[in-house]
């Protein structure tokens, strides 16, 4: 972009100019179909997670892809999970050791499913998967102001068992921006903290897709780490994941965020 001082409506309209797309050859295959949560947003070949081997299942794919953050850490976006996604979603995270998922779609927006309830919402419940082996149980629930927080507990066969958090940001419009900010820096803070104390433990962004608002809070947690552009920082996502802050308006909220940080 020169030495221009360009406009963030203008840095938008580069972007959008400069993006091309790449391979996702395994997500349109048909074995993979009813997987993708949305046909025209799916994980690049090169990028993508791939599951670990489990009981009764030799398919590997999940729509979820590993975004870096700098040369030592990459986190996963992902689609909200479907009916036919939940237990592949929850072997992921057991596999790759995600401490903190942070959700930001409601269940339901304009009539429409966003996204299947796939945690324990009530204290003490439980969700058993992979044959039984694999549960979740929720332990802890705080209500923020447009979050809820979930301590949940996870456990496979006889290994030692996992904490992970749980954030569901509701206050955010499908492709329009939240009007609040603080449970965005709660989140936000989490996400750092969790970096620092334990380095060892992956994080996870969702939203519907895995694209938009997800998009955007890893834009935002990247550029809070390593102080990079934020042009530059989105075009980065976009080689990992396709369609990565899908709007002008998330694009300036990013700036709204790290402005106010």
């Amino acid at each position: 972009m020169d030495n221009i001082k360009l406009s963030h409506s203008e840095e938008w309209l580069a972007l959008e100019k400069g993006y091309s797309e790449k391979i996702h050859s395994i997500g349109l295959s048909k074995e993979n179909k009813d997987k993708n949560r949305y046909s025209n947003i799916l994980p690049f070949d090169y990028s993508r997670v791939i599951l670990s081997p489990r009981e009764n299942s030799n398919n590997d794919y999940i729509n979820a892809s590993f975004i870096d953050i700098n040369e030592k850490e990459n986190v996963i976006v992902t689609q909200a999970p479907i009916s036919a996604t939940i237990e592949d979603f929850w072997w992921m995270v057991w596999t790759h050791n995600v401490g903190l998922v942070g959700m930001f779609t409601n269940f339901f927006e304009g009539n429409k499913v966003k996204a299947m309830i796939y945690w324990p919402l009530n204290q003490n419940q439980e969700l058993f998967l992979v044959n039984k082996k694999l549960c979740i149980i929720n332990r802890k629930t705080t209500v923020l102001l447009e979050s809820i927080l979930t301590e949940l507990e996870i456990k496979f066969e006889n290994e030692p068992s996992r904490i992970l958090y749980h954030f569901h940001y509701r206050g955010w419009p499908d492709f329009g921006t939240p009007k609040t900010t603080g449970d965005i820096h709660q989140f936000l803070k989490i996400a750092l903290e969790t970096r620092n104390n334990h380095p060892e433990l992956k994080l996870l962004f969702h939203c519907s897709a895995g694209c938009g608002r997800a998009g955007v809070m890893c834009a935002i947690y990247r550029h809070l780490i390593t102080k990079e552009e934020i042009p530059h920082i989105v075009e980065a996502l976009r080689k990992k994941r396709m369609s990565m802050v899908q709007t002008d308006q998330q694009y300036k909220f990013i700036y709204k965020i790290i402005e106010s940080f």
